[in-house]
């Protein structure tokens, strides 16, 4: 089981987004866009359109959620939270995006981690909000990011509704968001949770 922590700042930046050199980058949740705000010392300038992924495969990108980045490339990887849950590799360079080849898996993440060649998702299935499973999902991913391997599945009973992760000190930090409660109209438990687990070493 993971431990719990009960902490006010944990995560440093707003997800979904992510920072590479001068800009920023976020998803939009009602349409399968990635916009960019450039950063500078006079503060955050206004948002521009980075890539519309609309034009691009077969899948549905409906509308976008978890966002990395490429530690050294203008590439990007954003999860779809359309029919079919498609990992798109975005290229900033070209303005252009193609799915990630998985195999068929689905990759429908919330929050993301890249933790060396490893991307970890935030993931769930199910129908209804009622009988939906949550998980994180770990992807080895090809040098060039245009394949992965699902290495993995973590999973814990104590995780009520997982959205977002954050790596701190070697610890995997697990945002317990009790969304389920929300949706039905539940009164949530007090206080939410960070749950802390061992990041595994996969094979």
């Amino acid at each position: 089981m993971g431990q719990r922590l009960y902490r006010r700042r944990v995560v440093r930046y707003p997800l979904p987004g992510v920072v590479a050199g001068d800009r920023a980058y976020v998803t939009d949740t009602r349409h399968p866009r990635v916009w960019q705000l450039p950063l500078g010392r006079a503060g955050v300038g206004e948002p521009e359109l980075a890539v519309d992924l609309t034009p691009f495969g077969p899948a549905d990108p409906a509308y976008l959620n978890g966002i990395v980045a490429h530690p050294r490339y203008p590439h990007l990887l954003a999860a779809s939270q359309g029919e079919g849950g498609a990992l798109w590799r975005v290229d900033l360079a070209d303005h252009a995006a193609v799915p990630v080849d998985l195999g068929g898996y689905e990759y429908n993440a919330d929050g993301m981690l890249l933790d060396g060649d490893v991307l970890y998702g935030v993931t769930n299935r199910g129908a209804t909000i009622d009988d939906m499973r949550f998980m994180i999902s770990a992807a080895r991913l090809a040098p060039d990011w245009r394949s992965a391997v699902i290495v993995g599945e973590l999973a814990d009973p104590d995780w009520d509704c997982p959205t977002t992760i954050a790596k701190v000190e070697g610890k995997l930090l697990v945002v317990c968001s009790q969304v389920r409660a929300m949706r039905t109209g539940a009164a949530p438990h007090l206080p939410f949770e960070i749950a802390s687990t061992d990041l595994p070493t996969w094979p």
